[in-house]
Parts: structure tokens; sequence; C-alpha cells
């Protein structure tokens, strides 16, 4: 399930997985309802993304993704394989990078370079 930015994170949503800082430090765990207290002390720590529960995630939009057919998708993917061969798209960053990407080239802004 996509982990939604931090700018879409709103207090009352509920956290579907642990939030993991790079240095392996948890600081919430699943399950956990999300603050406003709770979203300053993840952005202090640099968190940039997380996973809520389903039922949040189509309250704030999480799908911005264009409607298009998968066949699209898959193809739109396939192009992009080998710019992201080196990539780890389980980093939450580089994961929003490629989704976005993704969502460029289906929507048809994508800009050579």
């Amino acid at each position: 399930m996509p982990h939604l930015g931090m700018e879409k994170i709103e207090p009352g949503m509920v956290l579907l997985e642990d939030v993991v800082h790079m240095n392996g430090r948890i600081l919430m765990r699943a399950g956990s309802e999300i603050t406003d207290k709770n979203l300053r002390i993840l952005k202090t720590w640099g968190i940039l993304t997380v996973n809520i529960t389903q039922d949040a995630q189509a309250v704030a939009g999480a799908d911005d993704t264009p409607a298009a057919d998968p066949e699209q998708i898959r193809a739109v993917e396939e192009g992009l394989r080998d710019l992201f061969r080196h990539a780890d798209l389980s980093h939450p960053a580089l994961a929003e990078l490629y989704r976005h990407r993704v969502r460029q080239a289906l929507d048809g802004t994508e800009r050579e370079g």
C-alpha cells in the first residue's frame, strides 16, 4: 500500500505500520492515531511519508494517479524501469519520486532530461 506525503496527513488518521526513522528508532507504532503534536514531531525527524489505514487514504485522496488503462500503466512502468534500475523503491522518497514520474507520463507532462 502506498505511503502518503506528510502534506496529506491530518490529525485523526491512523497509522497502518510503524513509523521508523532511518536510524532504526521507532517514532510511532502502527495503530496510533495521529495528532497535531505527532505531525510536528514527525516533520522534525524528517519523516516524509507514512502509511495510513485505507479509509484515511480515501479521505486524503491518496490515489492521485490519473485514470488509465492498466496496460498503459504497465507500459509506462516498463519504460521507467531502466531509469530506476539502481533505485531502492522500498525507500519512501524514491518510491514517491517513481510515482511522480509515472503520474507525469500518464498525464502527458513528462519532460525530457
